[in-house]
């Protein structure tokens, strides 16, 4: 028996089949396949990626420096804008030379009284010991808080107006204008011989200036006129011997008698003013002159204290406009009943100020 072997030809269907494969792998290559294209615009491409994201993928370090550097460029412009005319008020604790002897000599007072304070704990702890006839404590004595108001000018002209100081002034009496403010009021006590005298404490405002109950314009016309930049500066000179008896000595050689009369004249004539600053009178017809009168008064630098606190400063004598101001209410502690020391009283502080 004899066999054979033939090769048999793949056949036609199969060769088809794997043709077709093939063509199906091929278009599958990523090389191969049809690109989509999209209308490009101003923030795509024909891909319809965001150019923006291109140039962050394409350049990393210059998009991260150029970001950076607008962040910085912001923030000092910022700044820049806000500060420009600096702050608009004095700080309290930076109105003086600190280099200056009378400033050493007032840091140390001042050091010595906290640590007094601190030997006797606390000075709440100190100013509660007081009694009223060996038995009671007097009723808001002490500062227990405070509301501090702040007012900005929406003008140019400021807000030492006859528009602006009403509204200014409708604020402050809110509170002091209540028929309980005296139950919650700082009281002050002054021993007049054998009686005391109790009132509410004045609040630290510039209204009490402009609503002054009396005002001579004629002695502050004066002020305003003598207080020439060469004047001031002798005054300064000499204001620690003429109001306080003190560092007369230092005077400087060219100051003649004639200067200390003058200097303790104008002194006078400024206590005078400063004297009726209560808050108790209309307000004034002519807040200009007022304005032009504390802004001599903030010249010199022991009057200084009696203007600062009120005006911002851009406020001088060139610029006798302020745009922003602060006025201080003050309230008292303890309060009645507040502790074991008061409960049950029924002596009120409505009945002390009547009194």
């Amino acid at each position: 028996m004899v066999y054979s072997s033939i090769p048999v030809a793949p056949s036609k269907e199969k060769e088809e089949d794997t043709s077709l494969e093939s063509l199906e792998l091929k278009g599958n290559s990523r090389h191969d396949r049809p690109e989509i294209v999209y209308p490009p615009s101003i923030f795509s491409d024909k891909r319809g990626n965001l150019k923006i994201v291109n140039l962050i993928v394409h350049h990393p370090c210059v998009a991260f420096v150029i970001i950076l550097s607008l962040c910085v460029f912001i923030t000092v412009d910022l700044a820049r804008t806000a500060f420009k005319d600096g702050y608009p008020f004095t700080p309290d604790d930076s109105t003086f030379d600190l280099h200056d002897r009378r400033s050493l000599a007032y840091d140390g007072l001042r050091l010595a009284k906290e640590a007094v304070k601190i030997k006797l704990k606390t000075a709440a702890d100190f100013n509660e010991s007081i009694l009223v006839n060996g038995t009671t404590k007097r009723l808001q004595e002490q500062l227990g808080d405070v509301t501090y108001w702040i007012y900005e000018a929406k003008t140019d002209k400021g807000i030492f107006t006859k528009d602006s100081l009403p509204i200014m002034r409708s604020a402050e009496v809110m509170f002091t204008h209540q028929k309980k403010y005296p139950d919650y009021c700082l009281l002050q006590y002054h021993q007049e011989g054998n009686k005391t005298r109790i009132e509410c404490a004045k609040e630290l405002s510039v209204l009490n200036t402009f609503y002054a109950s009396s005002w001579n314009s004629t002695v502050a016309k004066s002020i305003i006129a003598e207080l020439t930049q060469q004047n001031i500066k002798l005054y300064n000179s000499v204001a620690a011997c003429i109001e306080f008896n003190m560092l007369c000595q230092y005077l400087p050689p060219e100051v003649t008698s004639q200067d200390l009369i003058w200097a303790h004249s104008i002194n006078q004539r400024i206590i005078s003013m400063i004297s009726f600053w209560d808050g108790e009178g209309p307000l004034n017809d002519n807040p200009q002159e007022v304005s032009l009168l504390l802004a001599h008064i903030k010249e010199l630098h022991t009057k200084a204290p009696f203007v600062n606190f009120f005006v911002d400063n851009n406020f001088t004598i060139e610029n006798p406009v302020a745009m922003f101001s602060r006025s201080v209410v003050y309230w008292g502690s303890p309060l009645e009943d507040a502790d074991d020391s008061f409960r049950g009283s029924k002596t009120s502080s409505q009945n002390l100020l009547k009194k």
